[in-house]
């Protein structure tokens, strides 16, 4: 109930990420609120947080689109389909 409100947990993954595509490549993504903004589009999403993890869902039809792990303030890891990335925060 509390995180219906605003009172919950807040979200450590809000805010522009930067992450390489291939060697000397890098690409950008967005998490807010109720948005992410990728190179491929934008998508309105839900989040859940959980200790260092963050799920990532569409809003449009519930499905699950990524889970990130949370290293520290300003670096993420995604690893989905045995590929991994690491993402740095974008100041």
């Amino acid at each position: 109930m509390a995180t219906l409100f605003g009172f919950g947990p807040s979200n450590p993954i809000l805010g522009a990420w930067s992450f390489e595509v291939i060697a000397g490549v890098s690409a950008r993504i967005e998490f807010r609120p109720n948005l992410m903004i990728a190179p491929t589009g934008q998508t309105s999403v839900r989040y859940e947080v959980e200790d260092n993890r963050v799920r990532v869902y569409s809003t449009e039809n519930n499905e699950f689109i990524m889970q990130l792990r949370i290293i520290d303030s300003n670096n993420l890891r995604l690893t989905e389909d045995g590929m991994s990335l690491h993402l740095t925060r974008v100041e």
